[in-house]
């Protein structure tokens, strides 16, 4: 039987759903079988088509306060790079100076131009500066 109207108890089950939880646990929590839910979930087409624009809904939600969250820290976060530029410690030192050129649009290009037609076979390890390879 096909769901006609969405009611505050889908709703609920849609959230916690894009939350994580399984459809067990849904429907311990909404009051209903896990039949129901699952129903609900795979052979509803009605519930289907709201839960897929609540998910795209909930996902854009999701992202836009994440990367205010993350926008709100950036100034703290540079803040403490820059004071890590005064460290007593050589290598923190660099390390800050290294980061905050490249974060601020001076990095490097890792560019390596090989010319000439001689047959060679070249070994390349990479380390991490700390003689660890990557």
């Amino acid at each position: 039987m096909a769901i006609k109207k969405i009611t505050a108890t889908h709703r609920q089950a849609m959230l916690l759903y894009c939350q994580g939880m399984s459809i067990e646990e849904i429907a311990t929590v909404i009051n209903r079988s896990p039949g129901t839910v699952q129903n609900w979930f795979y052979r509803d087409q009605n519930f289907r088509a709201e839960f897929e624009k609540f998910k795209k809904e909930y996902i854009e939600e999701v992202t836009r306060t994440a990367r205010d969250r993350m926008q709100s820290a950036a100034d703290q976060a540079m803040q403490i790079l820059i004071e890590l530029l005064y460290s007593q410690n050589e290598r923190i030192r660099l390390d800050a100076a290294r980061d905050l050129l490249d974060r601020t649009g001076f990095k490097p290009e890792d560019v390596l131009a090989l010319k000439g037609s001689q047959n060679i076979e070249i070994h390349v390890t990479l380390t991490d500066g700390e003689g660890d390879e990557s």
